[in-house]
């Protein structure tokens, strides 16, 4: 995230138009979910 430079993860993701969650999560792994494992729930 660009904004996440100079801003928090809640700043960041309301100038980017994603949810706070999403912006702790990206923050956390920035791995894009194309590039994941699925993952099989049984």
């Amino acid at each position: 995230m660009i904004y996440r430079q100079k801003m928090s993860p809640p700043q960041a993701a309301a100038k980017a138009g994603i949810i706070r969650a999403s912006a702790y999560r990206l923050e956390n792994d920035p791995t894009p979910p194309s590039q994941k494992k699925a993952t099989v729930f049984s």
